[in-house]
């Protein structure tokens, strides 16, 4: 019950989103079927900046999160002056193989340990120190549900000229996030959770700064500043967050993502969030009364009772 959000389920509208914007121009044999579907992912990179406070230049669709932050970490020639990577032990694990994995050669990483307070900014303060060149913010802990105040650890990120990647898988969807406010260098993120869209439609966001240092390896002809320019001999990076696009892209997941979108944009991100809270203190509620209860003698079927079982 409490891992509902582990696989956001899907619209009731979804199939038909499927059927018009990826199996339709497929199966009608049109030459044109590639402008369709490019259309559709365009048009999710515009739903993730409608949901963020951003622009769709900003935005390019990832596979995941893990395969996202390898790509920025090894985009980034500047982090040779400073050693180390800051993250805290509460991360999703995969963002920890990653960090580990793929940071240049003599950085090391520096855990913010599982029972420190990542909600205190003093917390934060101690760790970004002269030695940081990066440090990783998760938005919203999946273990713990710790809610870590992004905005103040990137402005404090940047007084001290450090990089910031801050992952909002659990948060998108049921927590407002303005990343005018935030100000990070990148953002990284999935639709598989409360955005509803499934696996496969992550997404990366950049700032407009980082268009200027952050070049990827892991390119394909989309990272192309002219992706249909077939120039094997030519290479220019696009402008924009789709540099790090990569080959060939999938179109499915972005057009289930971007109909999910669009629809919990519709009815509000601020609503969806007061309704979770609603029902947090609901069960909060709940559960102190149950062990007042038990701890006066009450049965197991008393407990049952008091839960509305």
């Amino acid at each position: 019950y409490l891992l509902s959000h582990s696989v956001g389920r899907p619209l009731v509208n979804a199939r038909n989103a499927l059927a018009t914007k990826y199996f339709e121009p497929w199966e009608s044999g049109r030459a044109d079927v590639w402008d369709n579907w490019l259309g559709a992912i365009a048009g999710f990179n515009e739903a993730v900046a409608g949901l963020l406070n951003t622009r769709a230049g900003q935005v390019c669709p990832q596979t995941n999160l893990s395969s996202a932050l390898t790509k920025i970490l090894f985009s980034l020639p500047t982090l040779d002056r400073r050693k180390t990577i800051v993250l805290t032990e509460n991360d999703f694990p995969s963002m920890g193989f990653v960090l580990d994995k793929a940071r240049p050669a003599g950085h090391e990483l520096s855990h913010i340990g599982a029972a420190e307070n990542a909600a205190d900014i003093g917390t934060w303060e101690r760790r970004l120190d002269e030695e940081v060149a990066v440090v990783f913010i998760t938005h919203v802990h999946s273990d713990t549900s710790c809610c870590v105040p992004v905005a103040d650890i990137t402005r404090l990120a940047r007084e001290r000229g450090i990089l910031s990647v801050v992952d909002i898988a659990q948060s998108a969807g049921v927590v407002p996030i303005d990343l005018a406010l935030w100000q990070a260098d990148f953002v990284i993120g999935s639709c598989v959770k409360w955005l509803c869209g499934g696996p496969g439609a992550g997404f990366l966001w950049m700032s407009d700064q980082m268009t200027e240092v952050a070049e990827p390896i892991d390119v394909g002809w989309f990272s192309h500043e002219q992706p249909f320019e077939f120039d094997i001999h030519n290479f220019r990076y696009a402008d924009s967050a789709l540099r790090f696009w990569g080959g060939t892209p999938s179109v499915m997941p972005y057009v289930i993502g971007t109909n999910a979108i669009a629809h919990l944009v519709e009815f509000g991100i601020d609503r969806i969030r007061q309704h979770n809270i609603e029902l947090s203190d609901l069960l909060a509620d709940a559960a102190a009364t149950c062990a007042k209860e038990e701890a006066a003698g009450a049965t197991s079927d008393d407990l049952c009772h008091l839960m509305g079982g």
